[in-house]
């Protein structure tokens, strides 16, 4: 690849040449071309030769031009390469062609034009079948998709293909069902509780999944040694014991009604317990499961999932899935990248299928840190600076509605504009602030660095020095570093039940806002959550919930700004689509229609 790249150097330099010229040079003005020095010049131009690509016929003494004839053509070259390199799959190959000196280079259009192709729906012969395959493209490599570890909305799309929890939750019915326990019961006081698992059901790797590896799941989680995040979903499971293979008995410190809710958590997937050590790299990189998929590829340019074959409920109809790692960064990207690439685009209509998230994007002051975060009036007074219907306008996006809770159907009946700019003054020298600069943490995204800069400005013209510190996901969604932060700028989505998602908001040891709180919200939250743990009815469990998210926006300590809307785009010959609450696809319902898929084989 470097060869090709010095080439293009050349050819840029003198202006594209073309096949046949020849142009005059000195091995001096070559070495400063190609960065390099006079001998590596003589022997990158003998690698040209050597490939057919130039011809050198050197000059009569030192510091003499030499004659250097072009044979290659850069476009040519650059298709032959992006035929290389997507036909064996080498995508990270790819992508350093298209960062490098190439990506300003001759035949650039035509290289993109060839990748592109490659995205989309493949059907390819197999001896005695078929193997469908779906590839699309992705921004980013995935982070950790250990379910006891996960961080971000789209490795837990991700994990819940590998995984299966003991029992799942149905959003339709709102009701929770039997997935790998067939059947559960309990004691008449809740402390007492009886799982019984089925039978036959296999990891990826083969093992057969007993009781021994639900309690290892539900162990790793409850020790404290393991520094997992969601520890809270086992905080009242006193002890976990093995009846037999297929049963498990769990016996509780108090009374728990939700439990079979908690039970349903991706962050409870199964996992093997001769594979996966706790906070292992190799496991979170490369996880086994017992899911509807398995993972056998995942690196900083692709991760495939190949559907399981033994998967104990329907076998996916899309025999593989392949994503491939294009950073936006790429001029690849220039060409709008769409999951099923230039392929579908020009074979039919395509679908725009949206919807609102149940959730919203927040900043959180952080509570148990001096400064001026403890001050109410300086948290009003930064409230009152944010204009959230100018904030929503003026950056646009998937951005739809200003928020005043998690809660669309709450920010309805609860928000009201509360931009003054004079109330934010007279609040903010109430507060005595000093000056002091406001160090505001964000994940790295796109979204969170407009969101961060737009009320970094905004409270600029208050007076307010804010400094924003951007991290990759993994970095800054642990206790430490979340407690770092004065004012952290996040968003939720919520996937699951909304009392599940609300008492991971407000427990979970990675929550912004489980690690903001100072003592007296800790302890009023602590009440609450055993109150609805106690209740039996879901919808008075919520809005007990609720209260303590009703206590953070009244006391200014959770600013809410906007609701956010999920789009996707897909061929019409896409069936089996449902766009979940994570705003992706599940992928063991997706197929597509036996005419395309024939003429695409052909």
């Amino acid at each position: 690849m470097q060869a090709l790249e010095h080439f293009i150097r050349l050819q840029q330099h003198f202006k594209d040449a073309v096949p046949g010229e020849t142009v005059r040079v000195t091995l001096d003005e070559l070495a400063g071309m190609l960065c390099c020095t006079r001998r590596n010049v003589n022997f990158i131009i003998k690698n040209m030769e050597a490939q057919n690509w130039v011809r050198w016929t050197p000059g009569r003494g030192r510091g003499n031009s030499s004659s250097l004839t072009f044979i290659a053509d850069a476009r040519a070259l650059l298709q032959e390469a992006a035929v290389r390199y997507v036909s064996t799959g080498d995508v990270e190959g790819a992508l350093a062609l298209l960062g490098g000196p190439a990506k300003e280079g001759p035949g650039m259009d035509a290289f993109i034009s060839r990748f592109l192709e490659e995205f989309g729906f493949f059907s390819e012969p197999r001896p005695g079948k078929r193997k469908d395959v779906l590839r699309f493209p992705f921004y980013r490599p995935l982070g950790n998709l250990d379910p006891a570890y996960l961080h971000r909305r789209t490795e837990a799309h991700m994990s819940a293909q590998l995984f299966d929890t003991l029992l799942r939750y149905d959003p339709s019915s709102k009701e929770v069902l039997p997935h790998l326990a067939h059947h559960w019961e309990c004691s008449p006081d809740l402390t007492e509780w009886h799982l019984y698992l089925r039978k036959g059901v296999r990891f990826h790797h083969g093992k057969v999944m007993t009781a021994e590896d639900a309690a290892y799941t539900l162990e790793r989680v409850m020790d404290p040694a393991n520094s997992a995040p969601y520890r809270w979903l086992c905080r009242d499971i006193k002890e976990v014991s093995v009846l037999s293979e297929t049963c498990l008995k769990l016996t509780l410190h108090r009374p728990n009604r939700m439990l079979p809710v908690l039970l349903s958590s991706s962050r409870l997937g199964v996992v093997p317990s001769d594979k996966a050590p706790p906070n292992d790299p190799e496991f979170a990189r490369l996880p086994i499961g017992t899911g509807p998929y398995k993972l056998t590829r995942n690196d900083s340019s692709m991760v495939v999932f190949e559907a399981n074959e033994a998967y104990f409920k329907e076998r996916p109809l899309l025999d593989a899935v392949e994503m491939w790692i294009v950073p936006d960064s790429l001029p690849a990207n220039d060409a709008h990248l769409s999951p099923f690439g230039k392929q579908l685009s020009e074979s039919g209509p395509f679908t725009l299928l949206e919807q609102p998230e149940t959730g919203s994007t927040y900043i959180c002051f952080n509570r148990s840190k001096e400064g001026p975060m403890q001050n109410r009036s300086f948290r009003k007074a930064l409230h009152h600076a944010i204009d959230r219907e100018r904030f929503v306008e003026e950056l646009g996006g998937f951005r739809i509605t200003p928020a005043a809770s998690f809660f669309p159907d709450a920010t309805k009946k609860r928000y009201k504009p509360e931009y003054d700019p004079v109330k934010a003054k007279k609040h903010l020298e109430k507060s005595g602030y000093d000056g002091q600069a406001i160090h505001m943490y964000t994940y790295e995204m796109a979204v969170n660095h407009e969101d961060c800069a737009w009320i970094q400005e905004e409270w600029a013209k208050l007076g307010v020095n804010t400094i924003v510190t951007a991290l990759p996901a993994e970095e800054l969604f642990r206790k430490e570093r979340i407690a770092e932060a004065d004012v952290l700028l996040s968003g939720v989505v919520f996937s699951g039940p909304a009392e599940l998602e609300l008492m991971d908001l407000f427990l979970s040891d990675n929550s912004v806002i489980s690690t903001h709180l100072d003592v007296e919200a800790q302890r009023l939250v602590d009440e609450a959550l055993s109150d609805a743990l106690s209740r039996s009815d879901p919808e008075k469990c919520v809005k007990k919930l609720l209260q303590i998210e009703e206590l953070l926006y009244k006391d200014y300590s959770v600013l809410f700004l906007a609701h956010l809307k999920q789009v996707s785009q897909f061929h019409s010959s896409l069936q089996g689509v449902r766009l979940n609450e994570l705003g992706w696809f599940d992928f063991s319902t997706l197929w597509f229609e036996p005419s395309f898929a024939l003429r695409n084989a052909e």
